[in-house]
């Protein structure tokens, strides 16, 4: 009589329900570190385009960041040091950026706004990169 080596049916079937147990659990928090980590890189990246920006509008234009603040609060649309737009600088710096000047241009609205978009109440101008990220804010405030 030969003895024969190897798992029982039933064994593998055991173990195969608790890896799948353990998958089960544990698949949630990895789609959520990803899409965590996606989200974290584009925030990044916007950071280091608005930056950019900011840097390449003060080199080319002589824009100073220090007066737009106080204009802003003023509802002025110029700057003190020369008259240019934020509007401008952006789609000066920018490379592929569009400019809209309704979120209803840009493709939002109430009816068709993607869930989970915090864009705030009071916005009312959008420039939307190449990249499919997009800025969003009131340009009463911001000129």
């Amino acid at each position: 009589m030969t003895k024969k080596f190897g798992f029982t049916l039933a064994e593998v079937l055991i173990t195969l329900g608790i890896i799948g147990v353990v998958a089960a659990m544990s698949i949630p928090t990895l789609i959520a570190n990803t899409n965590s980590a996606k989200f974290r890189s584009q925030f990044k990246k916007s950071v280091a385009t608005l930056n950019q920006a900011a840097l390449m509008s003060q080199a080319q234009f002589d824009y100073d960041f220090a007066t737009a603040a106080t204009n802003a609060s003023t509802t002025s649309t110029t700057n003190a040091a020369n008259s240019i737009t934020v509007n401008a600088l952006l789609l000066s710096t920018l490379s592929g950026a569009t400019y809209y000047n309704s979120l209803e241009a840009a493709g939002y609205t109430n009816d068709n706004k993607p869930s989970g978009d915090n864009i705030p109440a009071d916005a009312t101008h959008a420039v939307k990169m190449a990249d499919g990220s997009m800025f969003v804010f009131n340009g009463a405030q911001i000129q």
